[in-house]
């Protein structure tokens, strides 16, 4: 983790991992096969027990969509933005999938968990729809997906935004507020 984040992933050598953990290459290699399964471990540590409680706990609670996707806010904002190194994965993961969204190293290790959230997030919201919790007039699936980015944006958003003053991070309540206020039925 902390060699990808200084280096980024695409620089730093399996000799630079050695190093900094202080053993031999040859170590490394009766562990990983590669970076790539380095990374995918880094994914399972980092991603994978958040996905886990999130789709598994949070989503399927009984009640209110709208209160579904703010507990999916409120889950990542927990796990990354208040975890130093879960924080420094997602800006590691960040950068390799900027660059590369088309490639089959993303699709490799984050096609499946992408589909998952889409499929989990876009069911909300089509239920939500269904029961006059979401508004009916835009298509689930813009709906899915700018919840989606604006969950995972929030951090790269608030680096943009150090000029003017005004703080994603610091104001995520509010926006979070807004952002259910815009999904939510019109009132006759």
């Amino acid at each position: 983790l902390d060699v990808f984040s200084e280096k980024s992933y695409d620089t730093a050598t399996l000799n630079d991992i050695a190093k900094k953990a202080n053993v031999t290459r040859g170590a490394i290699y009766w562990h990983f096969e590669d970076k790539i399964d380095i990374l995918k471990e880094l994914t399972n540590i980092h991603l994978g027990d958040f996905l886990k409680k999130t789709y598994s706990e949070t989503l399927v609670l009984e009640g209110n969509s709208l209160k579904k996707i703010e507990n999916l806010f409120m889950d990542y904002f927990e796990h990354f933005l208040n975890n130093p190194d879960n924080l420094k994965y997602k800006r590691i993961i960040d950068i390799k999938m900027a660059f590369n969204e088309n490639n089959l190293f993303v699709q490799d290790i984050f096609g499946e968990i992408i589909d998952n959230m889409i499929k989990k997030t876009n069911e909300i919201i089509i239920y939500g729809q269904s029961k006059n919790e979401i508004r009916q007039d835009i298509y689930a699936v813009f709906f899915t997906g700018t919840i989606l980015n604006w969950i995972t944006e929030f951090d790269r958003m608030d680096c943009l935004n150090t000029k003017s003053g005004f703080s994603f991070l610091n104001n995520k309540d509010l926006i979070l507020k807004k952002i259910l206020e815009i999904l939510k039925p019109f009132k006759e």
